[in-house]
């Protein structure tokens, strides 16, 4: 009988630390070092970020792409003359798109650029978060936290303990942030892991969620799973409600802002410039 439990355990370890089982649905390749997709379920159509470059490299050569529901190309070049264009949102008929030191207003039908809002003081922006009514923009290398709001951009928040803000997701009272870790390394790497973090949005008291879980870049609800990535290993983790992280999948370095559509996980693999949407069994 000691025998049996004891595998009976084994094997429950094994079934709660193993990896989840996913189904590639779609991938469309050849973009230029992606790092962001949206989308869009009021014009049924992603929107994907490309940097195209250096992501703090002030050239120009960035675009948005806009693909079909099924990853059909619609347009590669969509919007182009953007610099390193990174993390996205909609604020109301608005694409909100986060590009070093300046936030871009776009038509989200047309993909004309309405207002480019210089920021100063952000050193190279990167993720968006909104509630339909504004939008929260992480500073990467500036350790804030910018709003945009009513056509402007204001600091919102700014400190120690969130030293390299990535990811972000504003959910009810309090805005979620994958933070990158500090002793950053010519490859991006760290000397200390990352961790998940709350601003709450009342008082802005910061909270750990998750202590040294990587170099976190996504941050999602998905279908009441909390998830984020680390971009330097390619995993997917999950944080349950004591802040354990579990990884759910593994794949190649460069994974970037990981997103989803409501049904499935929309992965964009910056080194290798493709987009993968993926079904989480």
């Amino acid at each position: 009988m000691k025998h049996i439990l004891s595998i009976s355990l084994l094997s429950l370890s094994l079934l709660l630390t193993a990896p989840v089982a996913a189904q590639e649905i779609w991938q469309t390749s050849e973009f230029d070092w992606p790092e962001s997709t949206l989308w869009d379920e009021t014009r049924e159509h992603y929107i994907l970020s490309n940097m195209n470059g250096y992501p703090n490299a002030a050239d120009g050569k960035g675009y948005l792409s806009k693909l079909q529901s099924d990853g059909t190309l619609i347009n590669k070049y969509w919007v182009t003359g953007l610099d390193a264009p990174k993390g996205m949102a909609l604020v109301g008929s608005d694409l909100i798109v986060a590009d070093l030191g300046n936030v871009h207003v776009i038509d989200a039908q047309t993909g004309h650029i309405k207002q480019t809002i210089s920021v100063p003081g952000a050193t190279l922006l990167n993720d968006v978060t909104s509630n339909g009514t504004k939008a929260w923009i992480s500073d990467w290398m500036g350790h804030g936290i910018w709003l945009y709001e009513n056509g402007k951009v204001t600091l919102w928040y700014e400190g120690d303990d969130i030293r390299h803000p990535n990811g972000l997701l504003a959910e009810q009272d309090r805005l979620i942030i994958g933070t990158w870790g500090e002793g950053l390394k010519e490859d991006f790497s760290t000397q200390i892991p990352g961790d998940l973090k709350a601003i709450s949005l009342q008082d802005k008291t910061v909270t750990i969620l998750s202590k040294h879980v990587g170099n976190l870049d996504g941050v999602i609800r998905f279908k009441g799973r909390l998830l984020t990535n680390d971009w330097i290993s390619g995993q997917i983790y999950e944080i349950d409600e004591n802040g354990q992280a579990r990884e759910l999948l593994s794949f190649q370095k460069g994974l970037a802002d990981i997103s989803h559509d409501g049904s499935a996980l929309l992965l964009p693999f910056m080194l290798e410039g493709k987009l993968q949407r993926y079904h989480l069994n």
